[in-house]
């Protein structure tokens, strides 16, 4: 049995609407924990993912950058083995006597140089050298979250998961790729293991063809799912079930509140208040962000609630995850 298939997660709503004179009706309904807030609670509950295993599944999927790759080390190509390493320092000194080195990525800091693993300092990257000028820099290694949908390379950013579309010749050494389209572009001439279309690489060379790819993103930053902190009302009534992404007909959506997160349940918590999600409500459900394009966690439908312009509603959702 499966990690996911002995992952079990179900719970209740309670549903508080006071109205204006004052008068309180309260109603208590199960939800539905979709396939979407599954996946998401078993990868907040597995280990931070590497960024490097991002593909097209992952996309419109949205997430919270957990670490990021320091740029310390990147990946010495050429006339050394496969396995070794250089490392970034600020060391002035430069040991002419090693060999020329190719260093994959684009963008060099200032003042950067390159280290031997024994500490020999190499060559200062913003400047020619034995050999070894600006042209042939094509990437430091760091992580660039902005290349897969990020505002910003920053920690706790979240983003929705968003590839450019590269084609196969204007493919960068170092970068990790996605096979879209094949065209006449031969891959695994470039790193790929095969020329189908969803196989992942890490590109060796610029390509040739009329190929096209996904980039998928470079080095060892990870993520998580971005933390459930929304809810939403709406007036749908088509049953809920596990295959659901969103609200059928969303009537307001607002920042939610953790009560309570003692294993194995946590509880969110909302107030709609007066103006807010005025209607007849029918459905409701949780997300992990304001936008339209966010994950799911879970959605319910209920017998009509009926909230006038002054009345509030109170929402109270109780999740359970337990091992089937």
């Amino acid at each position: 049995m499966s990690f996911r298939e002995s992952i079990k997660a179900d719970g209740k709503v309670k549903f508080t609407l006071t109205r204006e004179d004052g008068t309180v009706k309260q109603i208590m309904v199960k939800n539905t924990v979709v396939d979407i807030g599954l996946n998401h609670i078993l990868q907040r509950l597995a280990s931070d993912g590497s960024i490097q295993n991002f593909g097209s599944q992952y996309i419109d999927r949205r997430y919270q950058i957990q670490t990021l790759d320091d740029g310390t080390t990147v990946t010495v190509d050429g006339n050394q083995s496969g396995s070794t390493s250089a490392i970034l320092t600020s060391n002035i000194a430069v040991d002419s006597n090693e060999l020329p080195l190719l260093i994959t990525g684009s963008t060099i800091p200032v003042d950067t140089f390159i280290t031997s693993k024994t500490g020999s300092t190499i060559v200062n990257m913003s400047n020619s050298h034995s050999g070894l000028t600006d042209s042939d820099v094509l990437s430091v290694g760091v992580t660039q979250f902005t290349d897969i949908g990020a505002s910003a390379n920053t920690i706790g950013t979240t983003f929705t998961v968003a590839f450019a579309t590269v084609a196969a010749t204007s493919i960068k050494l170092g970068h990790r790729y996605e096979i879209l389209t094949v065209g006449s572009t031969d891959y695994t001439a470039i790193g790929a293991d095969n020329s189908t279309i969803g196989t992942r690489f890490t590109a060796t060379t610029v390509g040739t063809g009329t190929g096209t790819t996904y980039e998928i993103g470079s080095g060892t930053g990870t993520v998580r799912p971005a933390t459930m902190s929304h809810m939403g009302v709406g007036s749908g009534t088509t049953a809920q079930t596990v295959s659901d992404s969103d609200l059928e007909t969303e009537l307001n959506r607002i920042v939610m509140g953790t009560e309570n997160q003692t294993p194995p349940s946590i509880t969110y918590s909302a107030n709609f208040g007066a103006g807010i999600g005025t209607g007849t409500i029918t459905e409701a459900a949780i997300f992990n962000a304001v936008d339209s394009d966010a994950n799911m966690l879970c959605r319910t439908t209920f017998s009509a609630i009926n909230k006038g312009a002054s009345d509030t509603l109170e929402v109270q959702w109780i999740i359970t995850i337990t091992r089937s």
